[in-house]
């Protein structure tokens, strides 16, 4: 791998360890500003992928790429439990806001077909 590799690196997991801060406050996004997050995530690794499959060829010692790499993992261990938690908290709240919904539909059933929906449902 090559300097110019190298800076190409350092350049990608400096735009990914800008995603994982912009990840450590999801409920601070939309869902597309979380799509679009993930989309830059995906692409950005896609290319360190791409660069790293040769390494550690041509990396020097002290060029500080292990190094960046290692505290990016470290991030992304950081990060994830985050994402995972504001996940499940969405999930939740739609889970709830359906069970709302079908709640104020079978109300609705019953006012306008009035005791005829109890029988059938017996």
């Amino acid at each position: 791998m090559s300097n110019r590799n190298t800076g190409t690196i350092a350049a990608i997991v400096q735009r990914l360890d800008a995603l994982l801060d912009q990840f450590a406050t999801p409920e601070t996004l939309s869902g597309e500003q979380l799509a679009a997050l993930v989309g830059a995530w995906d692409t950005g690794m896609e290319q360190l992928e791409a660069l790293t499959s040769r390494f550690p060829d041509g990396v020097a010692p002290g060029d500080g790429t292990r190094e960046r790499l290692t505290r990016l993992v470290g991030r992304i261990n950081e990060i994830q439990p985050v994402l995972v938690r504001h996940k499940s908290e969405v999930a939740d709240q739609l889970f709830s806001e359906n069970r709302r919904v079908q709640s104020l539909r079978r109300g609705y059933g019953a006012v306008v077909n009035g005791p005829g929906l109890f029988h059938h449902r017996a």
